[in-house]
């Protein structure tokens, strides 16, 4: 067994304690500033990318989601065997099983985020593909009826609503055999 003086010297003199203190052992305020101002300048240039990349997502997804709702309306009229409409209750845009002009409380609905509007002026249609370009529906007046078939009554052209948001577009068309397709703008194509 080692004796206690032994023990003392090697934790005085030894591997555990050092008495000297060198500038090794840690950052000095001006390094640690100088860190915290380089993270400061990254986050600076980040952040705007990260919030153009959340807008162009929550306005494709408001796009989806119009479609869906669409979709949803057109199944609704082809199962229950009788018409069946889609309605905008404000910011709500919702199913109307049975044309009354009421979104239905049990029918599934969507609200717009915001900071996203319903337009009905965009970009040029002209690119979406169409042998006829798709006729503008004003928001107010969004409704869309689907019969037994889930056809609508737009044939032969297709129907056609703009999302706003940010300074950029998106658009939904709905064509004479009810299919709904969500569309997005860039520069000057239409994808």
């Amino acid at each position: 067994m080692a004796s206690n003086s032994t023990m003392k010297s090697a934790l005085n003199g030894g591997c555990f304690l050092n008495s000297k203190r060198g500038r090794n052992r840690g950052f000095s305020i001006v390094e640690l500033l100088i860190a915290i101002v380089i993270g400061m300048v990254l986050m600076g240039f980040a952040i705007p990318v990260l919030q153009n990349a959340m807008r162009n997502y929550s306005l494709n997804s408001a796009a989806s989601n119009v479609s869906r709702i669409l979709q949803l309306a057109r199944y609704t009229a082809i199962r229950q065997g009788s018409d069946a409409c889609t309605v905008l209750d404000g910011t709500i845009f919702g199913i109307d099983a049975d044309c009354d002009g009421a979104r239905d409380a049990n029918q599934q609905s969507y609200a717009l985020p915001t900071g996203i509007t319903l337009e009905n002026t965009g970009p040029d249609p002209g690119g979406m593909n169409y042998s006829t370009a798709p006729t503008p529906v004003p928001p107010p007046d969004f409704v869309m009826r689907f019969n037994t078939r889930g056809s609508t009554n737009v044939a032969p052209t297709a129907s056609l609503v703009y999302l706003a948001g940010w300074g950029n577009s998106a658009a939904v068309t709905i064509s004479g055999a009810g299919r709904a397709r969500n569309w997005r703008y860039s520069g000057d194509t239409w994808y």
